[in-house]
């Protein structure tokens, strides 16, 4: 098994931090890629709201931060 380097790189799959933007929210979450940003915040925020996830990603914006 192989260890991060410094910049967090492993094994050419980047792990980076994006910022995920919905209605007044601005979520920061480290994920490998766009998509798996929005899912992995989109997890979390569905525990409150009651919104699909096709909704959340027309609704939503990523950025990498």
């Amino acid at each position: 098994m192989r260890s991060p380097d410094f910049h967090g790189y492993m094994a050419g799959n980047p792990v980076r931090w994006y910022s995920v933007s919905i209605w007044d929210f601005d979520i920061p979450v480290k994920a490998d890629s766009h998509g798996a940003a929005r899912y992995e915040v989109w997890l979390n925020f569905n525990d409150a709201y009651d919104i699909s996830f096709g909704e959340f990603c027309k609704q939503s914006k990523v950025r990498a931060s």
